[in-house]
C-alpha cells in the first residue's frame, strides 16, 4: 500500500473517471431537471411562499442544471485531462467535494416546509440518494470521508437542535464509524486488486519479451480452432503455406543436427511438439 512506484498508476486512468461523472452527473440532471420545478413549486408553497424557501428551491433547479454541465463538460474534455492525470484527478475530486458544501447547506434548510412527515421521508430519500450519487465520484477516500461527513454532520445537528435528543448524536456517531471505515477499506481492497492484476501484467510482459528475443518465430494452432496466434507476418516463411493443412507444413521442417563445440559429446537439437 506505501509503495509509491506501483501504486501511483492506480487513479492514472482518467478515463474511468470522467465516465463515472459522465454516467452520475449527466443522468441525474437528466432525471431531475424536468420535475424538479414542479417539486420545488409545491414545496415553496408548503412554506408559504417565504424568501428562504423560494431561494432554497431555485438553487435546487439551478443545481441540477451545474450537474448536467459539468457532466457533459468534463467528458468532452477527457482526453485533454489524461494529458496532466493528477492535476486532474485533485480538480475534479475538489469540485466534487466542494458540491458537498451545497448539499450541507441545503440538508440544514430543507426542513422548512416538511409540513408532512411523509412528504418529507420522501424528500430526504431523494436528498440522500443525491448525495450519495454525486459523492461517490470522489476518488481519494479522505475526501469522499470529508464530504460525507459535512453533509451528514449538518442534517444530523440541525435535528438535534431541534430536538434535543441525545439519541440523534448516537446515530450520528454510528453513521460517521460505518463511512470512515468502509470507506478506507474498500479503498485498500481495490488498491490491493489493482496491485495484484499489475503485476501479473507485468510478467506476462516480461515473458512476452522474453518469447520475442529468443524465438524466431510463435505460431500456436489448434486442430479444431486454426490459427489462434502468430507474432510474425504473412509470406515471412517460405516452408509456411497458410493454403495448405497444419501436417503438410510441419513437414517442411528442416532440422540441422550440429556438435558441442564445448563438450566432447554430440547433443541433437530436440523440437517438442505440443498438440491440444
Amino acid at each position: 500500500m506505501k509503495n509509491t512506484k506501483k501504486t501511483l498508476g492506480y487513479n492514472e486512468n482518467i478515463d474511468d473517471y470522467t465516465a463515472k461523472m459522465f454516467h452520475t452527473h449527466t443522468f441525474l440532471g437528466l432525471a431531475a431537471i424536468p420535475f424538479t420545478p414542479f417539486t420545488q413549486y409545491e414545496f415553496i408553497k408548503d412554506s408559504n411562499f417565504s424568501n428562504l424557501s423560494i431561494a432554497v428551491g431555485v438553487l435546487w433547479c439551478v443545481f441540477f442544471w451545474v450537474l448536467l454541465i459539468i457532466g457533459l463538460v468534463v467528458r468532452r474534455l477527457s482526453k485533454r485531462l489524461e494529458k496532466h492525470p493528477k492535476t486532474a484527478r485533485w480538480c475534479l475530486d475538489l469540485i466534487n467535494t466542494s458540491i458537498a458544501g451545497y448539499l450541507a447547506w441545503s440538508s440544514w434548510h430543507k426542513s422548512i416546509g416538511a409540513t408532512n412527515p411523509k412528504v418529507g421521508f420522501i424528500s430526504g430519500w431523494w436528498n440522500s440518494l443525491v448525495a450519495l450519487a454525486v459523492l461517490n465520484t470522489i476518488s481519494r477516500w479522505y475526501l469522499k470521508i470529508v464530504a460525507y461527513g459535512t453533509v451528514v454532520f449538518c442534517m444530523f445537528f440541525k435535528t438535534f437542535a431541534d430536538t434535543e435528543r441525545l439519541r440523534v448524536l448516537f446515530t450520528l456517531f454510528e453513521v460517521m464509524i460505518y463511512f470512515m471505515l468502509s470507506n478506507f477499506l474498500s479503498y485498500r481492497d481495490s488498491k490491493k486488486k489493482f496491485l495484484e492484476k499489475q503485476k501479473l501484467y507485468e510478467e506476462t510482459q516480461i515473458f512476452k519479451e522474453i518469447l520475442d528475443l529468443t524465438t524466431d518465430g510463435i505460431l500456436i494452432y489448434g486442430l479444431r480452432e486454426g490459427l489462434m496466434y502468430r507474432n510474425w507476418e504473412k509470406k515471412k516463411y517460405k516452408w509456411w503455406n497458410e493454403d495448405q493443412p497444419i501436417n503438410g507444413n510441419l513437414k517442411k521442417i528442416k532440422i540441422d543436427v550440429k556438435n558441442s563445440n564445448g563438450n566432447l559429446t554430440t547433443e541433437p537439437i530436440v523440437i517438442t511438439l505440443i498438440i491440444y
